[in-house]
């Protein structure tokens, strides 16, 4: 009948064995406990056989040693006096013999069970290892995954980044920095001698109205005798039935520089609508047919609704990615 072997666990790893935080790991961990305690049973015992068996063969001893002294006295041919063996010797002689049959019956009987033992602690190892290199294979794969899945993130991050920065910058006002104003003030300031400047934005676009304060600023840095900016009010049409079918006028968008028919003033606008075209702004030439030289107003500047698209900086930046790669500028520059 074969022994049962009880593993006493002790009470913080049972305690381990029920927690979720540990799992699978404590589970094969007493596992493998218990298989070591019963190969470490199986094998003491496999060693008490052992013990028995020399215990027995040494039990035998009296009566080996007895009966071989009878044989070499007689191959000696001498006369030997027959004694009857003393009974201590028989009975220790049969105990030994009953030790040596025991314990080799039982050597055989736990050898097996070691063995067994070894088996399943080697097939456990083995079913161990292939879970770790299992799990380890599985760790790397989600791993990659992960990072599959976390560079499709900033990837999607960085879009949404760039369409947000996109959106931003063809919502956002046209504006001139103190630095940019100072700046065409330098450069315009030797065009300015005897001209001067009236500044005008599209009534109830207050994004009109801020840009065109920012070139009045601008042009009175360059010493530029410039207005106040002032609104176009906009002259509704009256419901007519000749205007049915009439062609559809879109308003201007950008800015519109224009100037009476002096070749100086010219210049100065021409200057102008440079400045404003470098710096990322929609900008056109526009003159009044027929203007007189002498109107007190030389040069005009109208600020209307702002164009779609970026302006300003975030222009100029995609002008030149344009440039790179061989498109067209955006950017409207033009005479009309």
């Amino acid at each position: 009948m074969m022994n049962t072997y009880v593993l006493n666990i002790p009470s913080s790893l049972a305690l381990n064995l029920g927690s979720s935080s540990l799992g699978e790991s404590v589970a094969d961990n007493a596992k493998r406990l218990q298989l070591d305690g019963f190969r470490n049973h199986d094998f003491h015992l496999l060693l008490v056989m052992t013990a028995l068996v020399a215990i027995g063969v040494i039990m035998e001893g009296p009566e080996i040693v007895h009966e071989t002294r009878n044989a070499w006295l007689q191959c000696k041919r001498r006369r030997v006096r027959h004694r009857s063996v003393a009974p201590w010797i028989t009975l220790i002689g049969a105990l030994g013999w009953l030790f040596v049959a025991v314990g080799v019956a039982g050597e055989g009987y736990w050898e097996v069970r070691v063995t067994h033992d070894d088996q399943a602690i080697t097939s456990f190892d083995e079913q161990r290892l292939g879970d770790a290199e299992k799990s380890a294979s599985d760790a790397i794969e989600r791993a990659s995954t992960n990072e599959k899945e976390a560079a499709q993130l900033r990837k999607d991050a960085e879009a949404e980044h760039l369409a947000r920065v996109k959106i931003e910058e063809s919502v956002a006002w046209r504006h001139l920095t103190d630095k940019q104003k100072k700046e065409i003030g330098e450069k315009l300031r030797p065009l300015t001698i005897g001209e001067n400047a009236s500044v005008w934005y599209v009534a109830g676009d207050p994004e009109s109205e801020f840009f065109a304060s920012d070139l009045a600023e601008a042009l009175r840095m360059a010493h530029l005798a410039t207005q106040p900016p002032n609104s176009i009010t906009w002259k509704p049409r009256i419901p007519d039935s000749k205007y049915f079918n009439a062609p559809i006028e879109h308003m201007f968008t950008g800015v519109r520089v224009g100037s009476i028919g002096d070749s100086h003033s010219r210049t100065l606008a021409d200057a102008i609508a440079r400045e404003l075209c470098a710096l990322g702004f929609d900008t056109i030439r526009q003159d009044i047919p027929g203007s007189d030289k002498d109107s007190p107003t030389r040069l005009w500047i109208i600020v209307d609704p702002r164009p779609s698209g970026p302006q300003g900086e975030a222009k100029v930046q995609e002008n030149a990615k344009a440039k790179t790669k061989g498109l067209h500028p955006s950017l409207q520059c033009a005479n009309r």
